[in-house]
């Protein structure tokens, strides 16, 4: 199979060139990916998901890339969706803190005010 070209478009990085491309190998198939990222971010999510796809074929033994890229894309959404719950956990934590450094100053600032 020859370069595969992919054009990523994240709307991140707009004052990137667009006339450069990333060469990056994914699971043995090199791609020209035409990006507004940043190269070496590029890299490293092109590194990223070599290795997520490698560890997936080796730990179930997957011969078909389409098997490995379709059990890869499932690992990635079932790791995002588990980042996206403990960032919803950790922000309803800090909001509840939030509230309760407030009804704690709210109080003291009361008392202060009464006794002045």
């Amino acid at each position: 199979m020859g370069d595969e070209i992919i054009d990523i478009d994240f709307g991140e990085m707009s004052n990137v060139s667009q006339e450069g491309g990333v060469k990056v190998t994914i699971y043995g198939v090199e791609y020209n990916i035409k990006t507004l990222l940043d190269k070496d971010y590029a890299y490293k999510l092109a590194s990223y998901i070599d290795r997520k796809m490698w560890n997936i074929a080796e730990t179930n033994k997957l011969s078909s890339s389409n098997k490995v890229a379709i059990m890869t894309a499932l690992h990635l959404a079932h790791e995002l969706f588990q980042m996206r719950n403990e960032i919803d956990t950790e922000k309803k934590k800090v909001s509840e803190r939030t509230k309760n450094i407030i009804t704690t100053i709210d109080k003291y600032m009361s008392l202060i005010s009464k006794n002045k």
